[in-house]
């Protein structure tokens, strides 16, 4: 017979990775953290998976590939997030203003 996982709150998890409450829901939120059981408007992490998060976190060196960015895939920064916000914004001011040149596929047919 196997024993029943002990259950976590958000306090208690963050308590023992030493992070913060706010940090453990932004990973949450963002789908980039732990496992978790919400029942209702609990939210618990079984200690399991809290233990595997842990240890698939675990390094050797610097250089060794962040697990959060995909093992390898780079993570976008702020200037690259800020500059596709900027060209998607002056294409849909283009795009309004009728100075963008007609979608190819809507006069097919």
């Amino acid at each position: 017979m196997t024993t029943p996982t002990r259950l976590l709150t958000t306090k208690e998890r963050a308590a023992r990775e030493r992070r913060s409450e706010r940090t453990i829901q932004r990973e949450r939120a963002a789908g980039t953290g732990c496992p978790y059981v919400k029942i209702g408007r609990l939210v618990l992490y079984r200690e399991d998976d809290v233990d595997a998060f842990i240890k698939a976190h675990l390094r050797r060196s610097t250089s060794e590939p962040d697990a959060l960015s995909g093992g390898g895939t780079p993570v976008m920064k702020r200037r690259d997030v800020k500059d596709a916000a900027h060209t998607a914004a002056a294409q849909k001011r283009a795009r309004l203003s009728g100075t963008e040149p007609p979608d190819k596929t809507a006069s097919a047919g």
